[in-house]
């Protein structure tokens, strides 16, 4: 996929995305100087590097990428050898012209100044997202899974009023932190703090290059899923390599005692995200077992939404209708799209509907002789598979679309339950099946 702004392509470099892109490139801005610290008249050789891959970073159009740039290439500012020869700074000085002219001929200041001096859709959108993040770690102790950060926001955090398509949280930290466990988010945030603490420059000027690069790509994959990138991970990876193998040659590790700080940092950001988790929980949900839980007045409703009778995203349709009921008369309910996960050793009404596989023919019977009411919603399959019995039979209420495609609906007209319902006007997708419950 190609990425345009203004009517010029972004660069991307074979990434697929600019942002990845712009990481990359920011790490390598710090990271070149390090040849200057190696010899001296290296320093001839990383400075035109840095302009030509400074070029480039504004070509990619990323202001996360820039920013984090900024901050790293500060750093490394910060600890440089002093005083500066006046040839130096004249030729640093003509690289940042240079990059300021790609700046104004690509006309990339449009692009920056988007957030800052007038509103913009990407970066509110990024908050808001954001903002959910700690209320879906404590919603799931031990994560939502790999890859399912972006569905499990716009099913049950997203803001009722917005429709946007998410893979992720555009964040890497967020990301991975929504989507493992309590155990992973402890290690995550200690691993990034001993890293930093680990290459900061205490006694050793050059360790500005390592603590810079660690930064830049940490500001980078701040404001975008950019860490999922392998090679964003080699040259910090090789900065911090080198940084321990100093510490290996010099046997002057980091003392005991300066442990506490990342232990400390990692006890009060995880703290902070529990508190704030619970503070501001729209809806208080579990996810467990691939099943999310609302715990809410009688009956306990268990649904199972594996078939498109539900919608693509089925959690969403769900929390509109809860969002919509006052909180003292909200229905207590599983749903899952699993009907291995839907088992519940405590079902008062099963919900389910379209087709069902014949493996998954054994859990539902099942759940059927667990629930005290069964409601099938545009069934695509006959009563004779379930197999049910007198008693079985009572429980079953049946819904269908004033327009079905099922095959089996008149094999569930001869059905013996007198609880029918006919919707008018939908088919086989039920837009407001919350409220038919």
């Amino acid at each position: 996929m190609e990425y345009y702004f203004e009517g010029i392509k972004r660069l991307d470099w074979g990434l697929g995305n600019p942002n990845k892109t712009a990481a990359l490139i920011a790490t390598l801005m710090v990271g070149i100087w390090g040849l200057a610290y190696i010899r001296r008249w290296m320093f001839w050789v990383a400075l035109p590097v840095f302009t030509w891959l400074g070029v480039c970073l504004v070509q990619t159009f990323s202001r996360g990428g820039l920013l984090a740039a900024l901050v790293g290439l500060g750093l490394v500012l910060w600890k440089a050898p002093r005083p500066w020869p006046r040839i130096r700074s004249g030729a640093v000085l003509c690289s940042v012209l240079c990059i300021l002219v790609a700046v104004s001929t690509l006309q990339a200041g449009k692009r920056y100044q988007k957030g800052i001096v007038e509103e913009d859709a990407s970066i509110n959108n990024r908050l808001i997202m954001w903002s959910s993040a700690p209320a879906m770690m404590v919603d799931a102790p031990g994560g939502w899974g790999l890859g399912k950060a972006g569905r499990a926001y716009m099913e049950w955090y997203q803001p009722v009023e917005r429709s946007e398509g998410y893979r992720t949280l555009v964040n890497s930290h967020l990301t991975w932190l929504v989507e493992f466990g309590w155990l992973f988010r402890i290690l995550y945030v200690f691993g990034w703090s001993a890293v930093l603490l680990l290459c900061y420059p205490q006694g050793i000027r050059w360790f500005a290059i390592p603590f810079g690069v660690w930064v830049t790509f940490g500001i980078a994959a701040f404001f975008s899923s950019v860490a999922e990138t392998v090679w964003l991970w080699v040259v910090p990876t090789i900065c911090l390599l080198i940084v321990c193998l100093n510490y290996a040659l010099s046997l002057q590790w980091p003392r005991r005692t300066v442990w506490t700080i990342p232990l400390a940092i990692t006890s009060l950001a995880i703290g902070a995200i529990a508190l704030c988790g619970y503070a501001t929980r729209e809806i208080p949900l579990e996810f467990r077992g691939d099943t999310v839980h609302f715990k809410g007045r009688p009956p306990k409703v268990s649904i199972i939404t594996t078939s498109p009778v539900f919608g693509s995203y089925p959690g969403n349709t769900m929390r509109k209708f809860l969002v919509s009921t006052q909180p003292s008369s909200r229905p207590s309910f599983s749903i899952t799209d699993s009907f291995s996960g839907g088992l519940d050793t405590d079902i008062d009404v099963l919900v389910l509907g379209g087709e069902i596989k014949d493996a998954d023919i054994p859990h539902v019977r099942k759940m059927i002789k667990k629930a005290q009411k069964v409601i099938l919603m545009n069934p695509q399959f006959t009563p004779s598979i379930l197999n049910l019995s007198l008693g079985d039979e009572s429980k079953i209420s049946l819904v269908f679309g004033e327009f079905t495609q099922s095959s089996t609906v008149r094999s569930w007209d001869n059905f013996s339950t007198s609880r029918k319902i006919r919707v008018a006007g939908v088919g086989d997708f039920l837009p407001h099946w919350p409220h038919l419950l």
